[in-house]
């Protein structure tokens, strides 16, 4: 009789824990906000210019690589500019229209982007991420629990975005950031299985950005790796529409013309100075402060930083921080305009 009452007490005890220690979507999601920067920061910005390098075709020898920019504006706009093989692609959206020039294909002029790629451009064109006012987009969230994922315990949530992709972020569990994501998108008419895997963390005017993106396909080795060298935020953002309404028109599927907002094509490529960067997934070394990895090894002291982020948010001493970092921050006077010849 003794037994069973200690065994009851015993069950009791650990039912109760674990109602302590589950936590709510809602939970995870303020913590996500909070070890970010803070939502009210997150939508202070009004534009940001990223600089990088995307490597195609993996880590081995003979993958390419090709410089980035890619910048975004509020509501909705999206510009990426990489350059390969000496000659410059642009992709952009302009909150209606979404269209490229892809000279690697023949294709010099502006045309119209088709279903699939102005789909994937329009998720790219959300400066604050999938999980802010996720509600007001038309996403839904979904919390399916934890899990661990290559050694890091995480939360797992479920995305249905409102164009129907359905979208499984993994968070640190102790830390509550962002670091893999996995999809299944059509591309050219067959569904393809995308995983995407985040690090190299570092903080930027006092929000934290993802500075290594590693994307990998089902059934392909060959994926790619981004590595962003610099982010600016609230920095100024040209657009031409004026000047190139009349110069150019875009191509369209099927034949029609529109013309779009924002009009490039410096092809010429010449101009394009990039650092080489350091591997994905490096520790420090960058003029943006500390960096974070997921991956590294929990002894190695990678997780100090986010560590020390969250005391910081227990302590009430994250609003000093985005207060100073806005009113260090001023938008630089050298901005290349955008071309149309």
């Amino acid at each position: 009789m003794q037994r069973k009452i200690v065994l009851c007490v015993l069950c009791g005890v650990l039912a109760l824990a674990g109602l302590v220690s589950a936590e709510t979507l809602e939970e995870i999601l303020a913590k996500n906000l909070e070890v970010r920067g803070g939502e009210d920061a997150i939508l202070a910005v009004e534009s940001a210019r990223m600089t990088g390098t995307m490597r195609m075709g993996g880590s081995a020898a003979g993958a390419l690589e090709a410089p980035f920019t890619i910048e975004f504006k509020r509501p909705d706009m999206v510009r990426l500019e990489f350059t390969m093989q000496g000659m410059t692609g642009v992709q952009a959206y302009d909150g209606e229209i979404g269209w490229s020039i892809m000279p690697f294909l023949g294709k010099t002029e502006p045309e119209e982007m088709a279903e699939d790629q102005l789909k994937e451009i329009k998720d790219q064109s959300d400066l604050d991420g999938v999980l802010v006012n996720y509600e007001e987009k038309g996403h839904t969230v979904e919390l399916l629990g934890t899990e661990e994922v290559d050694g890091t315990p995480a939360h797992k949530l479920r995305i249905t975005k409102a164009n129907g992709d359905v979208v499984d972020l993994f968070l640190d569990q102790e830390y509550y950031i962002e670091f893999k994501a996995d999809t299944t998108r059509e591309v050219q008419g067959s569904e393809v299985e995308i995983s995407t895997v985040f690090g190299d963390y570092k903080e930027v005017d006092g929000l934290l950005f993802a500075h290594s993106m590693e994307v990998s396909y089902a059934g392909n080795p060959a994926g790619q790796v981004i590595t962003i060298n610099t982010i600016e935020l609230n920095v100024e953002i040209t657009t031409i529409a004026s000047r190139c309404r009349n110069r150019r028109r875009l191509k369209k599927r099927p034949a029609s013309s529109f013309r779009p907002r924002e009009l490039a094509a410096d092809n010429g490529g010449s101009d394009n100075k990039r650092r080489r960067p350091a591997g994905a997934g490096r520790q420090g070394g960058s003029a943006h402060g500390t960096s974070w990895n997921p991956f590294a090894s929990r002894t190695s002291g990678s997780f100090e930083f986010l560590a020390q982020r969250r005391r910081d948010i227990d302590h009430d001493r994250l609003g000093d921080l985005r207060r100073s970092s806005r009113q260090g921050h001023r938008p630089g006077r050298d901005e290349r305009p955008y071309r149309c010849d």
